[in-house]
């Protein structure tokens, strides 16, 4: 064995092991386009865990030929449908890692993601999660950048708070986090299940969002509204209807009730971090957000309707003419 490869192993040991988890069901090419952007990060000590729900498609036979290929490759298939949540709990829950990530299967990451979030943390050890700047795209189309997630207050309340108050879509969910850490947290079967997850984390530590391109994350999947992603995971119609609200309610039931992360403050703190978090949930959304849907559907509605006075108008000219 040359000096270089002993070196190279050597090296590799060195750096701590960071699992990447890929939940499935019926993936396809999109399952096969994120692994490969797994494989192509700059890290050499990966474990990649792929589960999958039951797939009816071609899953099992491509992930039994990447188990061939790639021995750091782990596939384990469910005998049934543990549902969408469920199978992102499996994954973490069952990573070896000291770091870990989970990678939608429409989702892929650009090649220096690991690298960078892993040797940031590194060199950090009172942060729990990192990520890059998240790009989220449509059909292949660049349509907005989350960046400035970047909570590193001493006051684990305020980190909770901040988070609440900025959250948009929640993909720092799907930052390089330390695996111990996230174990603590139960993944909620509540819609902004993935805010509530990041809030746990805030308060447990501090969070980064570097910049650089890292998560390149796509509309299209189970993301691609409130409505769908509701359906899903078997939520309420009121909580399809009203999101941000019932995010707001579980968000004050995550830390008054549900999480143990939040039982070490007492009783009176944790009621103002839960009412000040639902209240910044609504603020954030109502008060910064909301306005403009409503002025974006004014000004489609205005444009529509000086549209069909032009339409009405050039016919009438047109029938006199």
């Amino acid at each position: 064995m040359s000096d270089t490869i002993v070196q190279a192993l050597i090296h590799q040991t060195k750096r701590p092991l960071v699992t990447i988890g890929i939940p499935t069901y019926n993936g396809g090419s999109s399952l096969r386009r994120a692994v490969q952007s797994a494989l192509d990060q700059d890290y050499d000590h990966l474990e990649i865990l792929i589960a999958d729900n039951g797939s009816t498609d071609e899953t099992p036979e491509l992930c039994h030929e990447l188990v061939k290929l790639f021995p750091f490759i782990k596939y384990i298939r469910h005998p049934e449908n543990i549902g969408m949540l469920g199978n992102f709990e499996f994954l973490l829950q069952n990573a070896s890692g000291d770091y870990f990530m989970w990678l939608a299967v429409d989702d892929t990451l650009t090649k220096h993601t690991v690298s960078r979030c892993v040797d940031f943390l590194e060199r950090n050890n009172d942060f729990v999660l990192a990520s890059g700047t998240i790009e989220y795209n449509v059909n292949g189309k660049v349509v907005e950048f989350e960046r400035g997630f970047d909570f590193y207050q001493h006051s684990a309340i305020n980190r909770v708070m901040g988070y609440y108050l900025k959250v948009i879509h929640g993909a720092m969910y799907h930052g390089i986090m330390r695996t111990k850490q996230a174990q603590q947290v139960d993944i909620r079967r509540v819609i902004g299940c993935d805010w509530h997850f990041v809030a746990n984390m805030a308060f447990i530590g501090k969070i980064r969002n570097l910049e650089f391109i890292g998560y390149q994350k796509s509309f299209g999947g189970a993301s691609r509204n409130f409505d769908h992603y509701a359906k899903l995971i078997g939520e309420s119609s009121f909580a399809r209807d009203h999101p941000h609200f019932k995010i707001a309610m579980d968000a004050y039931k995550e830390i008054m009730h549900h999480s143990g992360v939040f039982s070490s403050l007492p009783v009176f703190t944790r009621f103002y971090l839960a009412v000040s978090s639902f209240v910044a949930v609504n603020f954030g959304y109502y008060v910064r957000i909301y306005p403009l849907v409503v002025g974006g559907r004014l000004k489609r509605g205005v444009k529509n309707t000086l549209s069909r006075i032009s339409y009405l108008l050039n016919a009438i000219l047109n029938t006199k003419l």
